[in-house]
């Protein structure tokens, strides 16, 4: 596993054969009909090792991270290692709902921030649309993904920051 520490931890790995695993629990209200998980005992690697790790002479154009809600914790204790990579594609949440207890992972407050930090440009943000209508973008079914803002340089970054404040304005506005 990767994570933003090194040693062992305890994973929780569910569905059939493992295709599922965190080092996080799931939230219960996300459980749905999956099976009961297993813990396993797994060492972890910190993402700092996992980049400083990468030979001068590679070229690491892309780093895509899925690490069920550690993608955020993971990315930023890397730090300035993280520049070893062009271009990175993480697996997000919106408006501060997450799956995994005791993670943060959130776009426009985690992401976002560390990444233009770090001099890097968002490109996109695509949604994965789970169920019908989830986290409030029924606009995007019955797509499977749905761009939510795309582009590149300033106009992109103007976009992505845009996007966030119409999703802070409407965490604030009453249901």
């Amino acid at each position: 596993a990767v994570s933003e520490h090194e040693g062992l931890s305890t994973m929780e790995v569910s569905n059939a054969k493992g295709v599922s695993s965190s080092l996080s629990s799931r939230v219960a209200a996300t459980r749905g009909a999956r099976a009961e998980a297993t813990l396993m005992m797994v060492p972890v690697l910190s993402m700092r090792a996992v980049l400083e790790s990468v030979p001068s002479n590679v070229t690491l154009w892309l780093l895509m991270t899925d690490m069920q809600g550690h993608d955020f914790p993971a990315v930023s204790s890397a730090g300035r290692a993280l520049r070893v990579a062009h271009y990175i594609q993480a697996e997000v949440w919106l408006r501060n709902r997450y799956e995994y207890a005791g993670t943060r992972n959130d776009f426009c407050n985690d992401h976002l921030p560390l990444m233009l930090s770090l001099g890097y440009v968002p490109l996109a943000l695509v949604i994965d649309v789970r169920p019908q209508g989830a986290w409030g973008y029924s606009k995007c079914w019955p797509m499977k993904k749905c761009t939510l803002f795309n582009g590149g340089g300033q106009d992109s970054t103007a976009s992505a920051q845009q996007f966030c404040r119409k999703q802070q304005a409407q965490d604030k506005t009453p249901s």
